[in-house]
């Protein structure tokens, strides 16, 4: 179709990852630069759930600025509504994730954050797009959750 989205910078090498200590409740920032690699323009719809009881779930995404130097701006940020990007154009998104369902998980047994699944439009076509983040986050479940298990 001469579409290809993409999370910039990170097709062609192994993903490094980071633990984070599980903390009920308590969010984390993150930002991902999407980049249309293709030859016509697409239409960003939206973000889906993971689909599972993530213990760092995403509950609010907002569309950021691309710095001059290629980062994404977790400062500029609008609400997440659907966007063009044309070809080869840049944009982030800013991704707030809450440490939550530990009641799902025996204690130390785990999963994290490691990408976003992306619903986009070309050229009339609904498309779906799995998207690494450049940094995946580990995260175990405590040996106390503050929740039922």
């Amino acid at each position: 179709t001469g579409a290809g989205l993409t999370s910039t910078g990170f097709e062609d090498r192994e993903l490094p990852t980071v633990g984070a200590t599980y903390r009920d409740g308590e969010h984390v920032t993150y930002a991902v630069s999407l980049h249309n690699t293709g030859s016509v323009g697409v239409t960003v719809v939206g973000i889906d759930d993971p689909g599972f009881h993530a213990l760092l779930e995403p509950f609010e995404v907002r569309a950021g600025k691309e710095l001059p130097d290629g980062r994404s701006s977790i400062v500029e940020t609008e609400p997440m509504r659907s966007f063009t990007l044309a070809a080869g154009e840049r944009r982030s998104l800013v991704v707030r994730l809450r440490f939550a369902n530990c009641e799902w998980y025996e204690p130390g047994s785990g999963n994290g954050f490691g990408g976003l699944v992306v619903r986009y439009r070309v050229l009339g076509l609904n498309r779906v797009a799995e998207l690494p983040v450049p940094v995946q986050i580990s995260v175990e479940s405590p040996p106390t959750c503050p929740r039922t298990r």
